[in-house]
């Protein structure tokens, strides 16, 4: 991917959702977004686990 976008963040309760790192994305739906709850709960584990060190992250909802 050339150039990307930041998804839009929504308002909606916590769900499930994925996270991949960017090189790794191959596809990405026409309007990505994710809760704010599930931004926090990402950021909260990788910290935790120590995932996604010095990498950008796709974090999306689930549907």
């Amino acid at each position: 991917m050339d150039a990307w976008l930041p998804g839009a963040l929504n308002d909606r309760d916590s769900s499930s959702y994925s996270a991949a790192a960017l090189e790794d994305v191959k596809k990405l739906p026409i309007l990505p977004s994710t809760s704010r709850a599930n931004v926090a709960d990402f950021l909260l584990h990788s910290a935790v686990e120590d995932t996604f060190i010095r990498k950008t992250v796709v974090v999306i909802d689930s549907k």
